[in-house]
């Protein structure tokens, strides 16, 4: 009787039947943590390439129907019109000349440059993560129309 009681004792610390359970329970907030910022990041790229495609909507709008004249309420309608999200569209501005070398801005041409009338088309749109505050994301989209 008296080496039953220390081998019960001993056997009751090296089981290990709820080992795997606690393990899990201690992984398991991380791996939500994880999870719900992987899906938050990709949410965030899916909004910035929505708010891209309606820039590149205003700029085509410009594009198509400049022959007849330059509207900036129009090019905000198919902004606005181009997504389901709330996008708020900038003023669109028209300018006169040459773009540079990286082809971001319009400057005066040199030399035997012909000039040419661009289009920016400029999209914002408020983004807000899961844990985090709100981002603003932009775009702008710019088109030589003549």
């Amino acid at each position: 009787m008296r080496n039953v009681i220390p081998s019960f004792a001993c056997d009751l610390l090296r089981r290990e039947t709820g080992a795997g359970a606690a393990e899990f329970a201690l992984l398991l907030p991380i791996m939500v943590a994880l999870l719900i910022g992987v899906i938050d990041v990709g949410r965030m790229a899916w909004t910035k390439m929505e708010v891209q495609a309606a820039a590149r909507a205003g700029a085509n709008y410009a594009l198509v129907n400049a022959a007849q004249s330059f509207a900036p309420v129009e090019i905000k309608a198919a902004v606005a019109s181009a997504t389901g999200l709330a996008v708020t569209p900038g003023e669109p501005v028209k300018e006169t000349g040459c773009l540079d070398a990286s082809g971001a801005t319009v400057q005066p041409c040199g030399g035997s440059l012909v000039s040419g009338d661009y289009v920016s088309v400029p999209v914002s749109a408020t983004y807000t993560p899961i844990w985090f505050d709100p981002v603003t994301l932009s775009a702008t989209a710019k088109v030589r129309i003549s």
